[in-house]
């Protein structure tokens, strides 16, 4: 599944990675919702890049 991009925080690389390439849409796929969900578990921190509105970003903070 490439729906979105994961990159290492340029700041440092103890913890946190940056999500782009992230599609509104796709914030609603339960597989999608699931490899986020994960992937905050795994690092700690999301950075979402490009992400546009606060209906996008209420539907991401719903994942977490």
């Amino acid at each position: 599944m490439a729906s979105f991009a994961v990159s290492p925080l340029s700041s440092q690389n103890l913890y946190g990675c940056e999500v782009s390439g992230l599609a509104p849409d796709s914030i609603a796929d339960p597989k999608v919702r699931q490899a986020l969900h994960d992937l905050w578990i795994d690092k700690g921190l999301i950075v979402f890049r490009g992400i546009g509105n606060a209906e996008n970003q209420l539907a991401l903070s719903a994942i977490f």
